[in-house]
């Protein structure tokens, strides 16, 4: 294929097709970047090419509005180098494939700042430090993943004030929604609004795609998370659906589903059940919940019952744990693991002498404490989610009606039950709406955390747990 005359450009791709792309741009990729409002939000699902079309742009406005100033703005750092510049240099290689020349003159990593070779620049910048971002004038300024910046609002107002340099004076963000919450209900507001400027032209764009309007993605694909994601995280991160946050962290939970008979002494002592304790060490309120774990075939997931649970007020770790050792005698079949919360080393060298001291079977399992991923409180409360009920309607835990025995459900008590109805959302900073943070209220949180410690160590204990890696593993995928 000869070099064509005119600069062409990766998006739209050239009429051959001969030219060994692999896919096009897809319309409503071309539709949204030919609105002209001045805030453009790409409210987009997992696998839409939400970051690719930003960078798409980014080049074509380099090309158009020569010697403009732009920002392109992440979360982190991290994800500039881990997103950002690959896209950057995948899409130089393709516009040199098609014009044999580089639209990138000089690339500044230590200035994270792109020159092209209009003279048009693209700095990288991280919303982890917003102060940082006053000062300069641009042109163009592209948010991507805008709904994780730990400082979206703060980023938002800074941007709004930057927008005053030469070019088209453009914000557009890219992002799945987390709730009607932050820069999306900032945005999602002005479009309800209406807002016009003195011309009387719309401000504000929001678009909403599904994971489904992207054609290329491999067939399945879209499907096939409906065996690791949750409900809601489904509805989210798929579908692109902008819900109201409401005040319960687990809203699937309903006790005409999940809160059922099951006896577990006759079912302990079959034999077909594995005991697997959670432990929170609370100063207050130190919590254990106790589950029954069995593998199914053809299930996404082992199946759990939550059948007691056990709660020491105002004690030093020392009771808690001499109350864990005489719960052993109560139940036909011992814990195969006490999973406790990794964050308290003392304690956890004190249960695990008791246990050897007994002589017992029992191991302590709980992920390193410098594990980010191991004490992630959100990847714990999305894997409580998927055992409540998978997209695929899935349940995968109950709770026994057996468990109102402990004496935790009733009126002033904390327990699992209660927690799971009633385990709430933060509010924002002007207390008006939620967050997706969790609340730590010293009171329901403690039988929740040991929910999470306890199901987070199920698949090193050789049951089926860690989602992503399953399905991966199920569909043939590499992991």
């Amino acid at each position: 294929m000869s070099q064509p005359s005119l600069i062409q450009h990766p998006f739209p791709p050239p009429p051959d097709q001969d030219s060994g792309w692999w896919c096009g741009p897809q319309d409503y990729q071309t539709e949204f970047l030919h609105r002209p409002e001045p805030f453009k939000l790409a409210l987009w699902g997992a696998g839409t090419g939400k970051s690719a079309m930003l960078a798409f742009d980014a080049q074509l406005t380099a090309i158009m509005y020569p010697r403009i100033r732009m920002w392109w703005i992440e979360p982190t750092y991290a994800m500039i180098d881990e997103i950002a510049h690959p896209l950057f240099r995948d899409m130089d290689d393709m516009f040199f494939d098609l014009n044999g020349f580089r639209l990138i003159k000089n690339w500044r990593k230590s200035a994270q700042e792109i020159t092209f070779y209009t003279g048009a620049t693209l700095a990288f910048k991280s919303a982890d430090r917003p102060h940082k971002l006053r000062g300069p004038s641009i042109g163009k300024a592209y948010l991507d993943e805008i709904t994780t910046m730990p400082n979206e609002d703060a980023v938002m107002q800074i941007i709004d004030t930057r927008m005053r340099g030469y070019g088209p004076r453009q914000v557009i963000g890219a992002t799945t929604p987390r709730g009607n919450i932050g820069a999306v209900k900032w945005w999602l507001d002005g479009q309800r609004k209406d807002v016009r400027d003195k011309q009387g032209r719309p401000v504000f764009h929001v678009d909403v795609k599904t994971s489904y309007a992207n054609a290329h993605l491999p067939e399945g694909w879209v499907d096939q998370r409906k065996l690791t994601m949750s409900a809601e995280i489904f509805a989210q991160e798929i579908l692109a659906e902008v819900s109201e946050i409401s005040g319960r962290v687990y809203p699937s939970f309903r006790r005409e589903t999940h809160y059922l008979p099951w006896d577990a002494q006759a079912e302990l002592r079959s034999g077909h059940w594995t005991v697997v304790v959670g432990v929170d060490w609370g100063a207050i309120h130190a919590h254990a919940v106790y589950l029954a774990v069995r593998s199914v075939e053809d299930r996404p997931l082992a199946e759990v019952w939550l059948f007691d649970e056990l709660e020491i007020e105002n004690q030093a770790d020392e009771a808690m744990i001499d109350a864990l050792m005489a719960r052993l005698n109560k139940w036909p079949t011992l814990p195969k693991a006490f999973c406790p919360d990794p964050s308290n080393p003392e304690a956890n060298a004190l249960l695990r002498k008791a246990i050897k001291k007994r002589g017992l079977p029992c191991k302590v399992r709980y992920p390193d404490y410098t594990d980010w991923e191991g004490r992630n409180v959100l990847r714990g409360i999305e894997l409580v989610r998927q055992f409540l009920k998978l997209a695929d309607g899935t349940i995968s835990m109950r709770v026994s009606q057996d468990i109102q025995r402990a004496g935790l459900m009733e009126s002033g008590k904390w327990g699992a039950v209660l927690g799971l109805e009633n385990y709430a959302h933060k509010f924002d900073s002007a207390h008006k709406v939620y967050t997706d943070k969790p609340l730590d209220d010293n009171t329901y949180v403690h039988g929740m955390d040991a929910l999470r410690y306890a199901l987070r160590q199920l698949k090193l204990l050789g049951f089926r747990g860690d989602l992503p890696t399953h399905w991966m593993r199920l569909a043939g995928v590499q992991a």
